[in-house]
């Protein structure tokens, strides 16, 4: 039942993102319109013209990247400014609009290229201004009908998993309602029930506590009592208003000195003829946020050096080109690994292989800057995020900064000298790719060919974010 909600929760979350983000496909529509009519065609260079034009640039990019995840699924931009995954909607009603808007707005495509590579001159901004009068009511309408179909498919299915819910949660109080009826009808077989349930909740790791009709305790396990800090017997002389306060906005618990604090409260009743009892599942609030951050740390660290594993790497490449995609800017992927990694281990044990790495944690850390972030990704590999946008320094700057931390022998628990060497290799978004997997293949490629020829330094000069936004439009 709890992963039938869940998964119920999660797709009725799902659909109500689609359809907000199909209401600001209309939203948008109107504001390329907007920032199109706004730009003076007699002063396309005054500072007013060119917001307008990167605001015109930043919807339609918007718009464009929003239907295609419609059309195909994929990742956007929701209205809270963050990367999330939509499914393809599979309406063929509403395909059939997607593919006409994107006909429509497609010839827009080239002109935005080269306006972005050569500047905005008053022919492109003409035929920009053309296109948007003869398709702006039509997209718009395009869009009013989207959201409509969208609407109703969520409503449609929504009602549906709720039918379905519904009906499992009545096939559960059914199941429950005849194990009732046996142990009425038989008393030896309702005390082997009874015996059976104890154990059950005594087993449980949450705090399970089992109440009459009368909201009396009638049955609790050793997590109840150790949650509200009274023993079993002063358990069963205790109501349910004793130990729950549920008129409060948040639902409370009250232990044996009074004291309030926030938990999550299930409960389930089962009624039987004028037999009834009610089970409350109950779990401290401090607990289960510890324990999805416990989730999260396991998920995204690495256990040896405590840096941040493949799998965060993976979200924040995500964000870094979708922020550089939209928002412009650079920044630098690092590949370092420790070359001589398997040597140290056979010579030395797995010990002090497992000492260097943090030795070698700790000399990246103290030369990184604030701005950089430093992932681990497998045993002995490394690779370093650096934002180019606001610092002067140049990739070989940075690279010099990190082949430095293995200038001096690694002396690990003052007994053990070890030589390490690194190979190091980096790529730049967007001037490499934009894509996260072809940056790390060009720095680990890059890597290689440093390693085999070591006097090949890569010198490269920052270059002005305009020129990297161009780069998209290739």
């Amino acid at each position: 039942m709890l992963f039938l909600n869940f998964q119920i929760t999660r797709q009725v979350t799902e659909q109500t993102i689609v359809v907000n983000l199909a209401g600001r496909q209309r939203m948008l529509s109107q504001t390329m319109a907007k920032y199109i009519f706004a730009i003076d065609p007699q002063q396309l260079s005054n500072k007013s013209a060119q917001e307008n034009l990167m605001g015109y640039i930043s919807a339609y990019d918007m718009f464009i990247d929003t239907l295609r995840a419609f059309e195909n699924s994929g990742y956007v931009i929701d209205t809270e400014k963050k990367l999330i995954e939509i499914q393809k909607i599979d309406s063929p009603q509403a395909q059939t609009i997607i593919k006409q808007t994107l006909d429509s707005v497609q010839s827009l495509h080239a002109i935005n290229s080269s306006v972005l590579r050569n500047g905005l001159t008053i022919g492109r901004y003409e035929k920009i201004r053309s296109i948007m009068e003869a398709v702006n009511t039509k997209v718009l309408d395009k869009m009013n009908q989207l959201t409509s179909i969208v609407q109703k498919s969520a409503n449609a299915h929504t009602q549906d998993l709720r039918i379905i819910q519904l009906m499992t949660f009545l096939l559960a109080l059914i199941n429950f309602a005849f194990i009732l009826y046996r142990f009425r009808r038989n008393r030896l077989e309702s005390e082997q029930t009874i015996h059976v349930l104890s154990d059950l909740i005594q087993s449980a790791k949450a705090a399970l506590i089992i109440f009459d009709k009368q909201d009396r305790v009638i049955m609790s396990n050793e997590a109840a009592h150790a949650l509200f800090h009274y023993d079993e017997a002063t358990m069963q002389t205790l109501k349910k208003s004793q130990i729950f306060k549920l008129d409060s906005s948040e639902p409370m618990i009250i232990d044996s000195n009074g004291q309030q604090q926030p938990a999550i409260i299930h409960q389930r009743e089962l009624i039987r003829e004028d037999a009834s009892i009610s089970i409350a599942t109950i779990i401290e609030k401090s607990q289960y946020i510890e324990h999805e951050q416990n989730l999260f740390t396991l998920a995204n660290r690495n256990t040896l050096t405590g840096l941040l594993n493949h799998n965060a790497l993976n979200t924040a490449l995500y964000h870094k080109t979708q922020q550089i995609k939209f928002l412009g800017g650079r920044f630098a992927c690092f590949y370092i690994k420790l070359h001589n990694y398997n040597e140290i281990v056979n010579e030395h044990g797995q010990t002090i292989g497992d000492d260097t790495l943090k030795e070698l944690t700790y000399r990246l850390c103290s030369v990184k800057r604030d701005s950089d972030f430093i992932y681990h990704i497998n045993g002995h590999e490394f690779v370093i995020i650096a934002d180019l946008s606001n610092h002067d320094d140049s990739l070989a700057t940075i690279t010099k900064k990190i082949a430095g931390t293995n200038y001096h022998s690694f002396n690990i628990n003052n007994s053990n000298q070890v030589d390490v060497y690194l190979n190091i290799g980096s790529s730049v978004c967007p001037d490499d790719s934009i894509e996260p997997d072809t940056l790390l293949s060009f720095a680990k490629k890059r890597m290689t060919v440093t390693a085999d020829h070591e006097s090949n330094q890569r010198n490269s000069q920052v270059i002005d974010m305009s020129k990297a936004s161009k780069n998209r439009h290739r």
